[in-house]
């Protein structure tokens, strides 16, 4: 049976653990993309603060860009979601599901 990997290193903001999207692409074994088009399918089911963090261009523009620099997030990125360590589970579920169909 294979195991799964190891998830990648949380980012710790606030007191609370969270992941970018390339992360749980890559941990996933996903393409590029399929982790963010998850989240968006299945947005109404997050909320802001508590599932997710959205670092805005202009007000994270230091914390995107020591993301960028550390390649937690693709280099196309504007604005960055964040997604909560207890909303991972939501996330790979529906990665799977896209990848699946």
């Amino acid at each position: 049976m294979m195991q799964q990997p190891a998830p990648p290193a949380a980012l710790e903001i606030g007191g609370r653990a969270y992941y970018t999207l390339r992360q749980l692409d890559g941990w996933l074994g996903a393409p590029k993309g399929i982790a963010f088009r998850a989240f968006k399918r299945c947005r109404d089911r997050f909320r802001e603060g508590s599932d997710f963090l959205r670092l805005d261009a202009v007000d994270d523009a230091g914390r995107i860009a020591a993301l960028r620099e550390r390649e937690l997030v693709y280099p196309a990125s504007v604005h960055v979601v964040l997604i909560a360590d207890t909303a991972v589970a939501r996330i790979a579920e529906a990665s799977y599901m896209q990848n699946n169909s």
